[in-house]
């Protein structure tokens, strides 16, 4: 019931009324029992939902359905129940539910995973084979003039998240060991890499496919992705520039039919896995590090640049490029079912809270406006609209810190859409940097960003400030506004904060400080919708 009414509020977007017959439809038309449920239980999911029952066929050529796809090998994307006799995946949310990473607007459905690490022999008990994994590694070595040269040793499949993490994929981690015949001195070779499939749960699948959140992440990676790349290295100054996200070897998506037998969708993404690289990620209850922000602000920046300057160059619309990109106007009817149903549980916190009433009488104030500030915020605005991840929060970042040195790494580019890059910097910064940091650095890390924006524009022929007419300081209005966009889309995962004790004490100051600068009111609201 849950999935249910969670998705007709935030996939559909549709008047709840009308949606009602329509998710009705969806889910009660094309029903199997779940496979491997208990003797005594019995379930039914949409066939549409349902994992394949055998491997789906290798596409026919480079490209399908507008995809650009790495030749694969026939692979089972099944996801196994148990591994020596211990379930890893069990129905039911008991102990060894599979570990999926998060998004922070949908974090209030998240359920606790358990620590399970454990490995699995090659081939015994995961549908990862042999000739699925040659074919990786065929992409990953496309110097060598013949495929048969590679041979796989040995490899290990185990989940592929830290506990805690959940909702929009199912994540598997694999170490394989290969040698390749040119190596005449019997040297071996090693690679890891992270392995997104929907989830394992029905409704969790049904909702992750309706919102083709698995779709705009693979054509993120087999489209843009490939574009900034080629685009970089059409510039000679712009061989120090890198973009901060993992590598991917290999994707696959099928949408499935209900018409005229129900084909369930597929959809496979294979990402370099960085774990082993040193990176690790943060502790949200704590917040990032001022070292770990300026590191996050950076690499955001590199994208920003990067997908600002092809469109200038280019002189297109990056929405007209990539129609897959989250569409604002349709996400905007989605937040606010999400605003509208946190709102009230702040309410009731705030109202426990003496000193608080001038803060939630704005808030008040400011409800009837919500809608129009958040779609007002969400749609891009030129000259600056560009490519922004849209859930920039410390869960979706891994970092590498050294002693003289931090990187980060950028993950679940689930959500991205063509919009504002103070969206991303305000939600990384109310969400993520603990309230002093927040109060002490906000200027100084937004310099940084700017700087790190426009050197970069430089070295791909962009001059942001004379051929746009945008400067820091417009930089800093723009911010303010996408700071009440950033408080409304955490209003609407409160939950995630109500409990914590260190991060209700950030919400508090966060409310008391945006109040202090005129953010919680409806002329702004009213200003922001003009």
């Amino acid at each position: 019931g849950f999935y249910h009414l969670f998705t007709k509020q935030l996939v559909v977007g549709r008047n709840i009324a009308d949606t009602d017959l329509y998710c009705n439809k969806r889910l009660k038309a094309y029903t199997t029992p779940i496979a491997g449920a208990a003797d005594n239980a019995r379930a039914t999911v949409p066939a549409s939902c349902r994992q394949p029952s055998r491997p789906p066929p290798p596409p026919p050529g480079p490209r399908q359905r507008g995809l650009h796809l790495i030749p694969r090998a026939t692979v089972d994307v099944r996801v196994p129940v148990r591994t020596r006799d211990r379930k890893v995946f069990p129905e039911g949310g008991h102990d060894g539910e599979p570990l999926r990473r998060s998004s922070f607007f949908f974090i209030f459905a998240k359920r606790k995973m358990s620590e399970s690490e454990e490995e699995s022999t090659s081939g015994a008990d995961w549908p990862v084979t042999e000739e699925w994994l040659q074919a990786v590694l065929r992409e990953h070595h496309k110097e060598l003039p013949d495929p048969a040269m590679i041979t796989v040793l040995d490899f290990t499949v185990k989940p592929g998240c830290e506990s805690g993490e959940s909702v929009l994929s199912d994540i598997l981690a694999v170490a394989v060991k290969y040698c390749l015949r040119e190596d005449q001195d019997g040297a071996t070779h090693s690679l890891s890499f992270i392995i997104k499939l929907l989830p394992q749960d029905p409704f969790s699948r049904y909702f992750v496919t309706e919102a083709q959140f698995d779709l705009r992440e693979i054509k993120f990676y087999t489209q843009v992705v490939p574009d900034l790349e080629v685009f970089k290295q059409t510039i000679a100054e712009s061989s120090d520039i890198r973009l901060p996200i993992p590598k991917c070897y290999y994707a696959h998506y099928s949408a499935g039919t209900n018409d005229p037998e129900p084909t369930p969708p597929e959809s496979v993404l294979v990402l370099e896995n960085i774990k082993p690289q040193g990176y690790n990620s943060a502790d949200f209850s704590r917040g990032l590090t001022l070292r770990q922000t300026t590191a996050a602000v950076e690499a955001i920046a590199q994208i920003h640049a990067l997908s600002l300057s092809l469109k200038v160059k280019e002189g297109k619309s990056l929405s007209e490029r990539y129609p897959f990109l989250f569409q604002t106007t349709r996400a905007s009817d989605s937040y606010q079912q999400l605003v509208e149903r946190g709102l009230p549980q702040l309410s009731q916190f705030l109202e426990r809270r003496s000193g608080l009433e001038n803060v939630l009488a704005a808030l008040n104030d400011l409800r009837p406006h919500t809608k129009d500030v958040i779609e007002n915020l969400l749609a891009p605005e030129e000259p600056m609209a560009l490519i922004t991840h849209t859930d920039f929060w410390c869960n979706n970042l891994m970092f590498r810190e050294e002693d003289d040195s931090c990187d980060c790494s950028i993950l679940d580019w689930q959500m991205v859409t063509y919009s504002r890059p103070t969206n991303d910097l305000a939600l990384l910064l109310i969400s993520s940097v603990p309230a002093e940091l927040r109060r002490l650095h906000t200027d100084t890390l937004l310099d940084g960003y700017w700087d790190c924006l426009t050197a970069t524009c430089r070295k791909l022929g962009v001059d942001i400030e004379s051929q746009l007419g945008y400067d820091r300081m417009k930089l800093s209005e723009d911010y303010k506004r996408s700071q009440l966009l950033a408080l409304l889309l955490c209003i609407g995962s409160v939950d995630l904060a109500l409990g914590n004790a260190q991060m209700e004490e950030r919400l508090l100051v966060l409310l008391e400080d945006l109040h202090a600068d005129g953010l919680l009111n409806a002329d702004l609201a009213a200003k922001a919708q003009k």
